[in-house]
């Protein structure tokens, strides 16, 4: 059976999934069928995903939408941009609404196999770090213990946090938020407060 993710492969980087249900291939001959792919992204992180002045997409994760649709069709306009927020990200493509999910997205192995999904090849690295106001003269994440950090629902970095904090016998707390509430903001994996 040949896989929709496996035609993406040799063009983009991005993670390709299928619902449970859906026969691989059918995926591919419903976005012939419908003559565009939907592509699942955040709301804003500029320089991957955001709109411009003129109210268009930009960025690395909507080029590789856009390069999706041209190996698909000739044609990268052949693209419908569905933003949502992360908590939504897995799921909006396990039920089929969207067929790609091009966004930053921690590649785990439960997400890669017990969830379905078919990662592709990375294309960005990057790393958890925190962000702690200067004047409190925090020289090691191991000196955080009883800090409260806030960070995105539905990412791995809540998890992060919760075995590092573990691991170190340190009493971090996590205040989860979703990313409407930074929309439009310069982009924070984490933020640190005593």
């Amino acid at each position: 059976m040949k896989k929709f993710s496996m035609a993406l492969a040799a063009t983009t980087t991005l993670l390709a999934a299928n619902s449970y249900a859906a026969d691989t291939t059918s995926t591919l001959d419903a976005v012939k069928e419908r003559g565009y792919v939907n592509c699942v992204i955040g709301n804003s992180f500029p320089g991957f995903y955001s709109l411009n002045k003129a109210g268009e997409w930009q960025g690395m994760d909507i080029d590789m939408c856009r390069g999706v649709a041209s190996a698909v069709f000739g044609d990268a306009s052949k693209v419908k941009f569905l933003p949502v927020q992360w908590a939504q990200s897995f799921t909006s493509i396990k039920s089929g609404k969207g067929d790609i999910l091009s966004k930053g997205m921690t590649w785990t192995l439960s997400r890669d196999s017990a969830q379905g999904l078919d990662f592709l090849d990375t294309y960005f690295y990057d790393g958890q770090g925190f962000m702690v106001r200067k004047d409190l003269g925090v020289k090691s994440v191991k000196e955080l213990n009883g800090a409260t950090v806030c960070v995105l629902t539905g990412t791995s970095s809540e998890l992060n946090i919760a075995d590092y904090s573990r691991a170190n016998n340190l009493d971090i707390k996590t205040v989860v938020f979703d990313d409407s509430s930074v929309r439009n903001t310069a982009f924070l994996t984490t933020i640190v407060t005593h």
